[in-house]
């Protein structure tokens, strides 16, 4: 790029389009209910508790 076009970043169209999260705890919930609702397809990784070293 050689200028700021800042309608280059407008009319992205997320309908369809596949959404990765990073962890199933209420915010990675709260993202899928909103992607499901764009008819997104959500995929999700989650490290099993008994595999984290330590706790919150």
């Amino acid at each position: 790029w050689t200028t700021w076009n800042p309608d280059l970043l407008l009319g992205q169209d997320i309908f369809g389009a596949t959404l990765g999260i990073v962890g199933f705890g209420r915010i990675g919930q709260a993202m899928a209910r909103r992607a499901l609702g764009f008819h997104m397809t959500v995929c999700v990784a989650q490290v099993p508790r008994s595999a984290c070293e330590g706790g919150r």
